[in-house]
Order: C-alpha cells, then sequence, then structure tokens
C-alpha cells in the first residue's frame, strides 16, 4: 500500500523516458521552430505576389459579402465583434472547465445563472462552432474577390488557407475541435478540449482596419529588413548558450562536492530507473548538458528558480558569469528589433504634430523650473511627509514599526493631524490659483489640486465624528481614507509633467503599443493553453498547483511572458514550447517597456542625433593583413578571408564556400558528441560501445581539421590570429 500510495505521487520513468525527458525537449524545440519557419517561408511564398490593377472588378454582391466578412461597414463591424465575443467566452468557459475538473467538481454557477459549468461551455463551443464553421465556409467562397486575394484566380482559396496565419488557425482550431469530439463522448465531456477561442487572432485584423495597423506594418517590414541581423543575433546566442549549458554541467555534476545534491538540484517528484542495476534514482537536474541547457535558458532569461542548487565558488561563479556576460548577449534581438522598431523612418501622418506637442512640453518644463523651482521643492517636501507618515502608520501594529526610523509609533491622532494640516494648506494653495481666473477651474491641474486636499478634509471630519481627539483607541480606520494622501502625488504633473509625457509617448507610439498588446494578448492565451496541455501528466505538485488548469496557467504564464519562470520542472514538450516562449514570445512581449523607455529617452534627450562616430572604420583589423606578394599565405587568406574582400555582387569561390561548410559540419559534428557524452553510460544500454567509438572517430577528425585550419590561419594573417579572441577560442577548443 505505501509502494501505490509513493507511485501516485512520484513518475517513474525508464531509461528511455529519462533520455527523452533530458534530450527530447531539445528536439521537439528544434521541430517546432523548423516548421514554424517553413510554415513563414510558404506563406510568403504563396502571397508575395503582386495584386494587378488592372483586374476586372466584381459584382456588387460579391463586394458586399466581401465587406461583411472582412469586417467592412456597420454589419461586417457587428459579425467581427460577434466573433470576438465568442472567442473570449470560448476560452473563458475552458478555462473554468480546467478548474473545475482540476478539483473535482461537478457543479460550477456561473455568472449565478444556474448552470454548471460544462453545460455552458457545451453552450458555447457547439453554437460557436457552427457559427464560425459557416463564417470561415463563406471566406473561403468569398476569398477570390478579395482585392488582396483575387489575382490568384482559381487557387485564391488554397492560398489564403495556407498563407494567411489567421485562416490557418481558425482551421486548426475547427479541425481539433471536431475530431476531439470522438473523445468526448468515449471518455466524459470533462476529457474535451475547447480551441475555438483561436479565432480571436482576429483581434489582429480589425485593429489593422481600424487606423492602427501601422503598427502591424512597422512589426512586418521590421522583422523582414532586419531578418538577417535578427538571425546571426539568436546564432550568437545559441553559441552562449550551449557552453553556458556545458559550463553548468560541470561545475554541478558532483553536487556539492562531498557526494550530496541540495534539494533544488533533485527532482523529487521523478525517478528515473538505471538501466544496468535496475535501481531507481532521483533525477539529477545537472546531470547531462541536454538536461542543463533547459535550466541555463531560464537563467538567460533573467529568472533564477534553481538559485539554491549552485553552493561551491565555482558554481556560483559561473552563474555570475552567464548573469553579467549571457545575458546582455541573449537579450541581442529584443534589442535589435525595438531599436528598429522605434528608429524606422516610416510613422503616422501626425508626427510633427507630436514632435511641436514634445517641444512645447520641453519649453513649458523649462519655464517652470525657472520660475517655480522653489514652489516645487516645497509641495515635493509636503506631500512626502504626509506620504512617510501614512507608510509609518500602516505599520504601527507590526514588528518593523520603526523601520523607517520614525522613532515612535504613528497613531490615528498624529496622523490626522499630519494628513488635515498638509490638506489646509493645499486648500489655501488651491483657493490661491483659483483666484486667477475661471479658465483654471477647467483644467486638469484643478483637479489634481482638489483631489490633494479633498480626501484630508474627509479623514478630519470622519475623526472627529468619532471623538478621536479624546479617544483616538475608538477611532475605526479607514484603510481606503487613509490612503487617499497618495493621491498628492499628482500634484507632481504641475512641475515636472509626468503624465503629460506619458500620454505624449503614448500617444507617439500607439501603432505599436496596439500592435503588441494584441499580439502578446493572444500569445498569453495560446500558451495558457498549451501549457496546460502539456503538463497533464506532471506528477509535480507546485506544476498541478500552477499549470493543473487554463485559469492556474494564465496567471503563471503571465509571469513567464515577462521573463521570469519560478516553475520550470515541465514535462520535454513543456520545455520545447517554454524554448519557444523564451525565445519568440517574450521578445515580443517585452516591447512595450523598450518603447516606453525610448519614449522618454527622446523627451530627456530631445530627440539629438549624434553623428561623431560614422566615418569610424568599423571594418574587421584582418580586412587589412592580405599579403601582396604571391604565394601560400595569401592562398590560405582566400580560403578563409575572402568574404572580408568581396565586392558588390561578385560571389564567393567554391573553395572558400566548401572549406566554410566543412568547418561548420566538424563543429555540429563535434557539439553532437559534447552533448550527448554527457549521458551516463547505463542510460545508452546496448549503443554504449557504438557511440563511444562513433564519438572517437568524430573527435579525432575534428581534431586534426581545426589543427589544420588554426595553421592556415597563423600562415595568412600572421601570428596576430593567436592574440585575438578567435585565435584564443580555436586554441582552447583543441587543448
Amino acid at each position: 500500500e505505501d509502494e501505490e500510495g509513493e507511485d501516485e505521487d512520484v513518475w517513474r520513468l525508464s531509461s528511455d523516458e529519462k533520455i527523452w525527458l533530458e534530450v527530447g525537449w531539445f528536439l521537439e524545440f528544434l521541430l517546432y521552430t523548423t516548421i514554424l519557419l517553413i510554415y513563414a517561408r510558404l506563406a510568403h511564398a504563396l502571397t508575395s505576389t503582386k495584386a494587378d490593377d488592372s483586374e476586372v472588378s466584381s459584382a456588387d454582391g460579391d463586394w458586399a459579402l466581401v465587406g461583411w466578412l472582412w469586417g467592412e461597414g456597420c454589419f461586417g463591424t457587428c459579425i467581427s465583434n460577434m466573433i470576438l465575443l465568442l472567442s473570449f467566452l470560448n476560452f473563458y468557459s475552458f478555462a473554468v472547465i480546467t478548474e473545475a475538473r482540476l478539483e473535482d467538481e461537478e457543479y460550477r454557477g456561473l455568472f449565478d445563472l444556474g448552470t454548471d459549468a460544462f453545460s455552458f461551455n457545451t453552450l458555447v463551443e457547439q453554437n460557436s462552432f457552427v457559427i464560425f464553421s459557416i463564417i470561415s465556409i463563406l471566406r473561403l467562397v468569398a476569398v477570390a474577390n478579395h482585392p488582396d486575394w483575387r489575382h490568384f484566380g482559381a487557387t485564391a482559396p488554397l492560398r489564403y488557407i495556407i498563407g494567411n496565419i489567421f485562416m490557418a488557425l481558425e482551421i486548426f482550431a475547427l479541425i481539433v475541435s471536431a475530431m476531439d469530439w470522438g473523445r468526448w463522448q468515449e471518455a466524459g465531456k470533462e476529457k474535451h478540449m475547447n480551441f475555438l477561442w483561436v479565432f480571436s487572432a482576429r483581434l489582429v485584423e480589425m485593429l489593422q482596419r481600424n487606423g492602427l495597423g501601422v503598427g502591424f506594418d512597422r512589426l512586418g517590414m521590421i522583422i523582414y529588413a532586419h531578418g538577417k541581423l535578427l538571425l546571426l543575433s539568436i546564432v550568437l546566442v545559441f553559441v552562449i548558450w550551449i557552453p553556458s549549458a556545458g559550463l553548468y554541467h560541470v561545475l554541478n555534476e558532483n553536487g556539492d562536492g562531498e557526494g550530496g545534491w541540495p534539494d533544488t538540484s533533485v527532482w523529487e517528484a521523478v525517478l528515473a530507473k538505471d538501466g544496468k542495476t535496475g535501481e531507481w534514482k532521483p533525477w539529477v537536474k545537472f546531470e547531462s548538458i541536454p538536461s542543463s541547457m533547459w535550466f541555463v535558458l531560464v537563467n538567460l532569461n533573467e529568472e533564477h528558480p534553481l538559485a539554491d542548487a549552485h553552493v561551491t565558488f565555482c558554481q556560483r561563479l559561473a552563474v555570475c558569469f552567464v548573469c553579467i556576460f549571457a545575458i546582455p548577449i541573449f537579450a541581442l534581438p529584443v534589442a535589435i528589433l525595438q531599436d528598429a522598431l522605434l528608429t524606422l523612418d516610416e510613422a503616422p501622418d501626425d508626427d510633427d504634430y507630436a514632435n511641436d506637442q514634445l517641444q512645447e512640453n520641453m519649453d513649458k518644463l523649462h519655464d517652470i523650473w525657472e520660475d517655480r523651482l522653489y514652489q516645487g521643492l516645497a509641495t515635493c517636501l509636503m506631500v512626502f511627509v504626509s506620504i512617510y507618515v501614512y507608510f509609518a502608520f500602516t505599520a504601527r501594529a507590526t514588528a518593523h514599526w520603526n523601520y523607517l526610523g520614525f522613532g515612535m509609533k504613528v497613531g490615528p491622532k498624529i496622523f490626522v493631524l499630519v494628513d488635515g494640516g498638509v490638506a489646509v494648506i493645499f486648500f489655501f494653495e488651491w483657493l490661491r490659483h483659483l483666484s486667477g481666473g475661471a479658465g483654471y477651474l477647467g483644467s486638469k491641474l484643478c483637479l489634481y489640486d482638489m483631489l490633494a486636499f479633498i480626501p484630508g478634509f474627509i479623514h478630519i471630519s470622519v475623526f472627529v465624528a468619532q471623538r478621536g481627539l479624546l479617544d483616538e483607541e475608538k477611532v475605526v480606520v479607514d484603510n481606503w481614507l487613509c490612503a487617499g494622501c497618495m493621491l498628492r502625488l499628482l500634484k507632481f504633473e504641475r512641475y515636472l509633467l509626468p503624465l503629460s509625457m506619458i500620454g505624449r509617448v503614448i500617444y507617439n507610439d500607439r501603432g505599436i503599443l496596439a500592435a503588441t498588446f494584441a499580439i502578446s494578448f493572444i500569445l498569453w492565451m495560446m500558451f495558457s493553453a498549451l501549457f496546460y496541455i502539456t503538463e497533464i501528466p506532471n506528477p509535480d505538485g507546485d506544476i498541478k498547483d500552477n499549470y493543473g488548469s487554463v485559469m492556474r496557467t494564465g496567471w503563471a504564464e503571465i509571469i513567464h511572458l515577462h521573463g521570469e519562470y519560478p516553475w520550470a520542472d515541465f514535462t520535454a514538450t513543456g520545455k520545447a514550447i517554454g524554448a519557444i516562449s523564451c525565445f519568440f514570445s517574450v521578445m515580443l512581449f517585452c516591447i512595450p517597456l523598450g518603447v516606453a523607455a525610448n519614449g522618454f529617452q527622446e523627451i530627456l534627450a530631445a530627440a539629438s542625433d549624434n553623428q561623431e562616430h560614422r566615418d569610424y572604420d568599423k571594418r574587421p583589423w584582418q580586412v587589412n593583413s592580405r599579403r601582396c606578394e604571391v604565394g601560400l599565405p595569401q592562398t590560405c587568406y582566400d580560403l578563409l578571408y575572402k568574404h572580408l574582400k568581396v565586392e558588390a555582387g561578385e560571389c564567393l569561390p567554391a573553395s572558400f564556400c566548401i572549406i566554410r561548410f566543412v568547418s561548420i559540419c566538424m563543429v555540429c559534428a563535434s557539439l553532437f558528441v559534447t552533448l550527448f557524452g554527457t549521458i551516463e553510460d547505463e542510460q545508452l544500454g546496448e549503443f554504449e560501445q557504438t557511440f563511444h567509438s562513433v564519438a572517437y572517430f568524430i573527435d579525432s577528425l575534428t581534431s586534426v581539421w581545426f589543427t589544420l585550419e588554426l595553421s592556415m590561419r597563423v600562415l595568412a594573417i600572421g601570428v596576430a590570429h593567436m592574440s585575438s579572441l578567435a585565435g584564443l577560442c580555436d586554441c582552447l577548443s583543441l587543448i
């Protein structure tokens, strides 16, 4: 009975299952990424043909149908809003039934309508399926008359299904929901997966039609124009990711160095069977490079859920290295995308107006600092004194009541005296501004000034009404009323214009912010559902608590998409989905942070253009190292560095391409041996001897090749190569 109880809480893996959990997630990640890239390439190829304006226009009736189906006019807008409403209802009902399923509840009230969660989901899903199917079929029939697709003729429906990401997702959702109905009848409605919420992706298309399409256009333009740079940065990320994983594995392979493993280094919910002895051993998270790669990837997203696993000096030194040097490199794709988005020449038509308003705000701010400096400092002092006393007041009943160094407990009487006194001062200030004219009374500054003293007056009135001056112990404190002093922060608008600046930043970049908000919202729903599905078999208690339903996964995923991984012990497929999220989704999800930072930088720096480094020669130093005399050094240079001397329109020689291809293959082969060589021999079973023979052959072959290549580089550009970073890496790889 004890063993059966343990089996319910422990995930017991065979040797093959353990290897797949170590390595399979990375293979799945590569597979899913490849599929996405192939789809993107195929969709681009199918939709790259430009429309011909000379095409014969369609009949009026066809145009009306196209307009309705693609959100044109009043009726089309109603259809689009209905699609979004049903999509969100499907997501909500799906999230609720997963929560009810987790809690083993047969009934869960929704909106107090007297219906249970499963009946509500059935009602919403079945009606949505019928409506979505009809709309999708009509779109396929009418797409040949759409101005963006009619030039494809008879192939327009097929191209639309594959080339339009929204239609592809919708067809996928309909097929999955229809195919899962059979399992529903067999396993019960509680096991059914509702994917019709995918239709919410049409939100992006709706925003494009409603004047916010500039943000999506800029996103697409940037990804297309900077595709090679983004790809290069992602390759660089791989270059820093895999060696970091090897470093983690080597330094954590023996735990704390005394045969013990910190608790966070062992996944207690998993036991793996030894291939030779048959014993059940605990899962050690750093026992191989592929296993370490997942946790290094989490670290590269600036999150350290296994910080307690690093106990020795060398282990912590490796983490410091990753934090200082590797994380900035991992952030390169995000930085490139954000910089390109925010410096793109194409901008909204009213940017001149926005820049004029920005300059006006800067001039106004300069005048304020010149004329009202001391008044602003006095206001700042009173605001912060009242807030400081409020903070001390909230800590009066705790053991850390003096953590702010106040020296005495702040009771209701002291707080009301300070709060009321500051309110009286701000009231007289408001009267002074009111005497300046009627224009002030209708301004936002008047509202901010009133909010600075009205809560304080109410606080005083309530305190006096409760006879607090006689016995403050009888006073019933209203926390919301006391917190009203925080509204005094709005007075800074008079002196620093923070709200105006924030509003201007949002207005200037409203297109990008709207686009990233829509994409982020869709990504949040998508990854919430995917992580819920992948983690259903996961026995880990923390994972069950936070991924046991879509409603709970939504909370965890909003944290993940901001680069945080407090829970990281996923299944192999969950790690693959998480890796895709790390590389692509977090990049888009965090764009608003860069937009805000860039907007404030423009305001404070007045959008200055620095040209001083444009004439600096940024070419590699190897460009000028080619020997003038004909001979072996010049030949070696052309074989290894010809790409530095190639002219525009000139093709690289075949010999250079062959050597480059062979070197890349050697690196990949050596990397394969290094990664899989860290897997324990007993896990390889009967393939142990074969693997070691192949690994020895690859190591020998790559050693000879890299030695030859290093010699050729030294011969081509001299011993200076040995002192360069590339030369040092070559020497270290051979050692």
